[in-house]
This record gives C-alpha cells, structure tokens and sequence, in this order.
C-alpha cells in the first residue's frame, strides 16, 4: 500500500523521479483548513534527515502521500515504511458510507434535506475534532454552509470526498460516475497539478469504459457490441457519443 507513494528520493522535480511514484501537487495540501486533522494525516509536507545530516527537506510542488505509512518524520523512516506490507488495505469506511447517504439523498431529491447535511457533518466534525460526532458543532467553518440547492451540495459531496478519501482507490470511480473524468484530468494539466508528461491530458471521452476482450464478444451467440470508441463498436448501438457534453 505504500511503496509508490513515499519510497523514492527527495525531490521537487516533475520528471522521471516521479515517473513510478504516486505524488500529489501541493494544490491539494493548500485546499484544506489548517484545523482539519485530515491535512497532515493524507500528506507528507516536510521530513527530516533527508541527507543523513539532519537536515529538513520540505516539498513545494509534489508531496507525497503520509497516509498507510504511519507517522512519518525522518528520511530512515521513509525508507522502512516502503518496504512494509502489513497494514489492512481499506475496502470501505464508516465516512465513505455517511458521504454516500448523503450523496444518494440529494440525487434523489433534487436538493438536500436534514439528514444528509447530518450525514457529511458527522463526516466533517471528526475531522475537525468536534466530539461526539452527533452533535452540533459551533465552531465557525466546521459545518457545510445551509442552504445550498442540488448543484451547491452535490459540488461540496465532491470535494468532501477528496478530503476524507484520498489515497483510498476512489477518485477514479468517482470521476467515471459524475461524467466528470476527461474535464477533471485536462483541467488538472492545464492548472499544472498533474504534470504535462504524465499524459492525463490525452483523456478521451470512450476511457469513461474499457473495451470489452474480443474473446468474449467472439463466444456471444448473438454477437456482442464493443463500448463506444473503441474498434468494432456500432453507432446504433451505443450512440454517436454518449458522453456527449462531458468534455
């Protein structure tokens, strides 16, 4: 779970040194409240001893991910931690089920109700250390603003789910399932938090779906259709492009 997001050296580069290594622009670091306990426990900001010397290094531009590596502060530990496999891989967590609620009551809806604003500040109060989680917080900035209408809600339900689920094998399902994936991916290169040599950018809008193995489309009595864009795919079967107004 962590041999690619801290194992390499101490680098700010965008280059072949991250060319294996999971690494996230300091974008996403700055996006969080400083109170949010959330911050330096996804993110690796600064280590000590990067030279043997005791001398700090700090990354400005691609951090690596603190979370499974356990408390991390010097280089040695860095080291160590990559060679470890023993902690428990996530499948799903308490949070992820009260954001999905809540995200599942606003589609329903069309807007959202008392509960699922109960639902993401559960969520939000354990981050900012507000206990017990079922009551009400009065500190300025821990609980989603009220009011907010289908698309205000739906927007914070995205962002609260990079807060508490980064680094947990989501964001890509997340982006397939809001249709938001090809203008998330170019943004992000145009933005420069995804460096242009990675070739996210080149995102198109059939990489919503895989191909499906023409060994099983062979075996289907009736022929089976191939998903949009890809070879062999049939127009009157899967629309000229639907992911149309998804760029």
């Amino acid at each position: 779970m962590v041999h690619c997001s801290i194992a390499n050296g101490f680098t700010n580069g965008t280059g072949n040194q991250l060319s294996h290594v999971y690494a996230s622009s300091e974008k996403f670091y700055n996006d969080f409240d400083d109170r949010d306990q959330r911050k330096n426990g996804t993110y690796i900001k600064s280590v000590l001893d990067s030279d043997g010397k005791g001398t700090p290094f700090t990354f400005t531009t691609f951090l690596r991910f603190r979370k499974y590596a356990g408390e991390v502060l010097q280089h040695t530990q860095i080291l160590a931690a990559a060679q470890t496999r023993d902690i428990n891989r996530t499948v799903i967590r308490y949070a992820e089920v009260l954001l999905l609620k809540a995200e599942a009551i606003n589609e329903r809806d069309g807007k959202p109700n008392a509960e699922a604003y109960e639902a993401i500040n559960q969520v939000r109060r354990r981050a900012f250390k507000q206990f017990p989680v079922t009551s009400p917080s009065t500190e300025p900035g821990v609980e989603l603003s009220s009011g907010l209408n289908y698309e205000g809600f739906k927007a914070a339900i995205q962002q609260e789910r990079v807060f508490e689920l980064t680094y947990e094998q989501n964001r890509w399902t997340d982006l397939v399932r809001w249709r938001i994936l090809q203008k998330t991916l170019k943004d992000a290169v145009t933005n420069g938090d995804i460096p242009a040599n990675w070739g996210k950018q080149n995102v198109q809008p059939h990489n919503y779906r895989f191909p499906i193995p023409k060994a099983e489309r062979d075996i289907n009595p009736e022929g089976l259709w191939q998903n949009f864009g890809y070879d062999g795919y049939d127009v009157a079967k899967t629309g000229a492009n639907p992911y149309a107004g998804f760029e």
